[in-house]
């Protein structure tokens, strides 16, 4: 390990949570200090990793399951705008990166973390099916309308099946308020 990293690392054992904060979000802070500063015990440690455009996904993946709310939702909303630059090729290696971290927060039990996704995802076709599928079927309004509505993913087989069993009260409402359904979903 180099003495640069040793430095970073003793800094960040031993300053206040302001200084290990601003030492997480310097983009010239080495992988292995971000690793240890995203297991610090203040949230907004963890959140400034998250907003580190040099954090590495290992890191950001380990993060989805933060016990706190706030530090998912800023991860939610670091992934949201990654979300436009995915292609749909098979060899987009930032979708392949990606991908288990945008299934670990569509699953979030968070509602909050859960929108944050979904309201990116709307009108995006280079979204995982399977995460636009589990939005859509999401028991929380709020979460599945904007995906009911606008995904361009869904197929008439998809609407009919959340119209014969809708996850929430409002679901048929959200599906026909869908531009273009079919007949057949009518």
């Amino acid at each position: 390990m180099s003495g640069t990293v040793e430095n970073m690392l003793r800094l960040a054992r031993e300053s206040d949570a302001a200084t290990r904060a601003m030492l997480a979000r310097n983009a010239t802070t080495p992988h292995e200090v971000l690793a240890f500063l995203s297991k610090d015990e203040e949230p907004r440690v963890r959140a400034s990793v998250i907003a580190n455009m040099r954090a590495p996904f290992s890191v950001l993946r380990g993060l989805t399951e933060d016990e706190d709310i706030s530090v998912r939702e800023v991860l939610a909303r670091r992934v949201a705008g990654i979300l436009p630059s995915l292609t749909s090729s098979t060899h987009d290696r930032l979708a392949h990166i990606v991908q288990p971290i945008l299934l670990r927060l569509v699953a979030d039990a968070a509602e909050q973390v859960r929108f944050i996704i979904a309201d990116a995802a709307k009108h995006l076709s280079t979204v995982p099916r399977d995460a636009v599928l589990r939005l859509a079927m999401d028991s929380e309004i709020r979460v599945a309308e904007p995906i009911i509505r606008l995904s361009p993913l869904l197929t008439e087989e998809d609407l009919l099946a959340l119209v014969e069993e809708p996850p929430a009260s409002a679901t048929l409402q959200a599906v026909a308020r869908r531009a273009g359904i079919s007949e057949a979903v009518t």
